[in-house]
């Protein structure tokens, strides 16, 4: 079918015996983004994490204004992408170069992705990446995430920074602080794969 409008919705329900459920409906059509439903299901991820603590006692939240922050949603799509079939090196090691990269300021407020252009939004998505990428490196680093999005679900209008220094330690010990850490990931990504072919010049 001809079709506009979003190709994937997510939405979490309260089901009559008091249990949750998150539903994802997704249309099918001619000009069909994989990659928007991949977004939205990685957010329904996100999401039954956030809502994990509250298993338990669903009523006390309010699913409407529930929303997953855009920089896990897209950091962790990222890096699974990454992972599982592998961008080219220079494409994070140029952004990394070019001064593109978001500080963790500008990553944590920023709630409409697909509003920006495509060299803003790929910046943004590998900033995000990393993020996610340095705060699983964490010892311990998972459950301080699952810790950290807990108390995002009831208290959204946080500010992130004093939240990740109550759920990662390590924060508090760091002098040169969290943002010239979390930039050593970015190159870390952009370090040569295995995967990757030499070009012409680097065989020679």
């Amino acid at each position: 079918d001809v079709y506009r409008g979003d190709d994937a919705r997510m939405r979490v329900k309260l089901m009559f015996d008091d249990r949750l459920r998150i539903l994802i409906a997704v249309r099918l059509h001619d000009r069909f983004d994989e990659e928007e439903f991949r977004i939205e299901a990685v957010r329904a991820l996100v999401v039954e994490q956030m809502l994990t603590p509250f298993a338990a006692a669903p009523n006390s939240l309010n699913f409407e204004a529930l929303q997953a922050p855009e920089w896990l949603v897209h950091g962790f799509d990222e890096m699974i992408q990454h992972r599982r079939s592998g961008q080219s090196s220079v494409f994070y090691k140029g952004v990394l170069e070019s001064g593109l990269l978001l500080s963790p300021e500008q990553l944590f407020v920023l709630e409409d992705p697909e509003a920006l252009d495509p060299i803003s939004y790929a910046a943004f998505r590998i900033s995000a990446a990393s993020m996610v990428n340095a705060l699983l490196k964490q010892e311990e680093g998972d459950f301080g995430l699952r810790e950290l999005l807990g108390e995002l679900t009831i208290s959204p209008s946080a500010t992130v920074f004093p939240l990740l220094r109550k759920h990662f330690p390590a924060f508090r010990e760091m002098d040169q602080g969290l943002e010239k850490w979390w930039t050593l990931q970015v190159a870390t990504m952009g370090q040569q794969q295995r995967f990757e072919f030499l070009d012409r010049q680097e065989t020679e």
